[in-house]
C-alpha cells in the first residue's frame, strides 16, 4: 500500500480548505471594489458648470473663506444669501466634494 497524501485520507478539511481559500478571496475582491467605488463617488471632483445654474440668485454674495495664511491656501468656496430678518438663523449648507454647486 501506497502512503496517501492528507488531502485524500480528510476529503472534508481538503473541502473546507479550499472553500475557505475561496471565501478568502472573493472578500478581498468585494472589500477592494467597494473601496474603489467610495473613493470614486466621494472624492472625484467634476469641474464642469451644471447646465442647471444660470448664475447666483439676486442679493446672494460670492465669496472664498482662506484655510490658513500661506500664499497658496486652499479657500473654502462660499455663497451668502442674507435673510431680510436680520435676526433669522443661519443655516450652514456642506454640500461634499463631488459636485460643484456654481
Amino acid at each position: 500500500m501506497s502512503p496517501s497524501s492528507f488531502a485524500e485520507r480528510h476529503p472534508i478539511t481538503r473541502r473546507l480548505l479550499v472553500g475557505a481559500t475561496i471565501l478568502g478571496v472573493l472578500t478581498a475582491c468585494g472589500t477592494a471594489a467597494l473601496q474603489y467605488e467610495e473613493e470614486r463617488l466621494t472624492f472625484r471632483v467634476v469641474k464642469e458648470t451644471p447646465g442647471w445654474y444660470v448664475g447666483l440668485p439676486d442679493g446672494v454674495r460670492e465669496f472664498d473663506i482662506p484655510v490658513n495664511h500661506d500664499a497658496d491656501a486652499q479657500r473654502i468656496h462660499a455663497w451668502w444669501w442674507p435673510a431680510k430678518n436680520p435676526n433669522a438663523p443661519a443655516v450652514l449648507y456642506l454640500h461634499g466634494a463631488r459636485w460643484s454647486l456654481t
